[in-house]
């Protein structure tokens, strides 16, 4: 498949999706435009497998249903280039897709890919917590085994995209049994849960108004004693070890370019619109050349790793270098192109303030610049490459 056909594609989306960024934004929630037109279908069903949807047609009669990281970090840099926020909003499977598919019974596939294709609604990958952010090692969401093989989760998720309005859900939890001691468990004991929940006073949801990716609503998710299935345990019919945390470090290594590629569309985004709108001083001009030459930078560290993972090459020092440059980079850019348009810059760019806001969270998806630094570190420590 050729990926830039792929890229020209998907830029169809980019300023349709701007359009209605600012609506979004002042909405607190996608505008209804981009969630139920037919248009931005295609982009919702994004790595839903082939066997489901007819996919993204290409001028030259290829089709991309979203399998490698390559087509992934293209496709977000592209809808991130249109809005950042606007990407995180999207319904359906998201960035619940590729876990489900890679780990998933053929009933869960079935049952969860399925229930998009026919409804509009919203699916939460509730990693993160309150005090251990995405670390999953120290994660304090338990799933306490019952004598007839279900669980009873308890825990909170926090800055979980979409979490308060999700029918969907896949859930991280530490595996706990009456017998147990009360230590942290490790990764071995970490599985992971999908279900379906609508309503249940079991589950609190709350929708946490951020200051930047508004769109997103990013929300926290409590869990009371919810009562969890077997059968709910994503990919129980594999091994213990091949699926939980260990089954889906793989897709977290798919994960984490794409993040990047958030931050790689927002800057570009920005440069782009100070350019048209600016009459820039010659200074100005050269100091974004130079800004563009490190976004070229970012991009060919985050093209790199997302060429390894679709190797079979898990580096976690390549994805975290991509992803700790760009969470500098994109608030470096988007700063520098609030500051070329003025003191009034925030009144008469509201794009570009928006942005600026959305940026600072890129931050704290997928580990901050600090935990990245510590991972490339420790990677060159061990490798010493």
């Amino acid at each position: 498949m050729s990926l830039e056909l792929f890229r020209n594609k998907i830029q169809q989306f980019s300023y349709p999706i701007r359009e209605l960024a600012l609506e979004s934004e002042r909405l607190y929630r996608p505008a209804d435009e981009y969630v139920y037109n037919p248009y931005f279908k295609p982009l919702q069903l994004f790595k839903t497998p082939k066997r489901y949807w007819d996919g993204i047609k290409l001028e030259n009669g290829d089709v991309s249903y979203g399998e490698t990281a390559l087509e992934t970090v293209i496709f977000v840099e592209e809808i991130a280039f249109g809005d950042p926020s606007l990407y995180l909003a999207l319904p359906g499977p998201n960035l619940s897709a590729a876990l489900v598919a890679s780990l998933g019974t053929r009933d869960q596939q079935d049952t969860f890919f399925g229930h998009f294709l026919n409804e509009v609604s919203w699916s939460a990958f509730s990693l993160t917590e309150p005090n251990a952010g995405s670390d999953a090692v120290n994660l304090k969401t338990t799933a306490l085994k019952q004598s007839n093989g279900s669980f009873k989760l308890t825990g909170t998720k926090k800055y979980i995209a979409n979490g308060a309005f999700s029918d969907w859900f896949i859930v991280f939890a530490s595996i706990k049994s009456h017998d147990e001691s009360e230590k942290n468990a490790n990764s071995l004991f970490i599985e992971t849960f999908l279900f379906h929940e609508k309503d249940s006073h079991k589950i609190l949801k709350t929708y946490d108004k951020t200051l930047g990716q508004r769109a997103a609503r990013l929300g926290k998710i409590e869990f009371n004693d919810y009562l969890a299935t077997p059968e709910s345990i994503l990919g129980y019919d594999k091994r213990p070890l091949k699926r939980g945390f260990r089954g889906a470090l793989s897709t977290f290594y798919h994960m984490r370019p794409a993040t990047a590629a958030i931050a790689i569309g927002t800057s570009r985004a920005a440069i782009e619109y100070v350019e048209a709108h600016q009459s820039l001083t010659l200074s100005e001009e050269i100091q974004l050349a130079k800004l563009k030459w490190k976004l070229d930078r970012g991009r060919l560290l985050t093209l790199n790793a997302a060429k390894q993972c679709d190797q079979g090459v898990y580096s976690s020092k390549s994805s975290s270098l991509a992803k700790q440059y760009m969470n500098k980079l994109v608030l470096e850019i988007t700063r520098y192109c609030l500051k070329i348009t003025g003191y009034d810059g925030m009144q008469q760019h509201p794009l570009l303030e928006k942005w600026m806001r959305d940026a600072h969270m890129i931050e704290f998806m997928e580990g901050s610049t600090n935990i990245h630094k510590l991972e490339v570190g420790r990677q060159l420590i061990i490798n010493g490459v």
